[in-house]
């Protein structure tokens, strides 16, 4: 049986970068598009909500209600929005790691390759998170009644003695389904059709190392991220410095002369950081799916 190298599928994402900085730019772009036309559906809702809470008198519950209202009407389009740009981006990263030659538009397309990929996308996302919702009440509810009637024995901690472990277990399971499921993403991609359960058949005998390829590539994700925040917040506070009590205080001159250049510049950063974990994280599952077929096909 083939055997997947852990060390090879978690450098693909950097191989990538090193290798197409361009695309990796072209898709913070497109990052930072998508926050601008946030920003535009939600600024002037933000800023008549901030405005609200910002009078001297008492905020009118009515107004905050009818502006919460419309924040709430505009979430599904933000949710389809969101959808979108994730599966095109990952399709520009499959793209790149498995077809390099097509490398125009910075890999970027809208082809029945995004449409079957945001078909599985969906599927896996909600239907594992709905699955997820429906055993997991029915699960703790259990194990806390468990647990209440061995609370004289147990102790006050019987409830977590029990509830504990199977909820570990739960979240377990939870995780080797989507391991097992993971390569579907690829899979329909690179076939242009609908694959789910074909991803059952490719990755048995192989959840442990894939999940320690994710649990490398998350956790270098995590790390970067974590260094970008610290560099932004020390670049936050250097920028406030001595106006920060105006700035607490709501000042209108104070925001507008602090708050609108360090959004800016957190959101072309937060762009770039976005692109670069998206390509450390997605990158390795074009990889596995490469070395496994590619054994398959030996």
């Amino acid at each position: 049986m083939a055997e997947i190298s852990v060390g090879q599928a978690v450098g693909a994402g950097f191989r990538l970068i090193r290798r197409e900085p361009k695309a990796v730019l072209g898709w913070a772009l497109l990052y930072l598009a998508f926050a601008a036309a946030m920003m535009a559906l939600f600024g002037g809702v933000f800023a008549q909500f901030f405005a609200a809470l910002s009078q001297d008198a008492e905020p009118d519950a009515a107004q905050l209600m009818g502006l919460n209202a419309q924040m709430m009407a505009l979430q599904p389009l933000v949710t389809l929005g969101g959808v979108v740009l994730q599966t095109v981006l990952m399709a520009a990263v499959f793209r790149a790691v498995l077809q390099p030659e097509e490398r125009r538009w910075a890999y970027l397309r809208l082809s029945g390759q995004e449409l079957w990929l945001g078909l599985v996308y969906l599927v896996l996302s909600f239907g594992l998170a709905i699955l997820a919702m429906m055993l997991l009440f029915p699960i703790v509810g259990l194990a806390v009644f468990v647990g209440y009637l061995f609370r004289e024995a147990l102790g006050p901690w019987g409830i977590a003695l029990i509830g504990g472990p199977v909820v570990a277990a739960f979240m377990g399971g939870l995780i080797w389904l989507m391991l097992r499921l993971c390569l579907a993403y690829p899979m329909s991609f690179a076939d242009r059709n609908f694959r789910l359960f074909e991803s059952w058949t490719l990755t048995r005998g192989h959840a442990g190392r894939l999940f320690l390829v994710f649990l490398l590539a998350v956790l270098t994700a995590l790390a970067i991220q974590l260094v970008g925040f610290l560099i932004g917040a020390g670049a936050v506070v250097a920028s406030i410095g001595p106006d920060w009590k105006s700035l607490m205080a709501g000042d209108p001159l104070v925001l507008f002369r602090i708050g609108g250049p360090l959004i800016a510049a957190i959101v072309v950063v937060g762009s770039v950081l976005s692109a670069v974990v998206a390509v450390i994280t997605v990158a390795p599952l074009a990889d596995v799916y490469r070395q496994l077929t590619a054994s398959s096909d030996a």
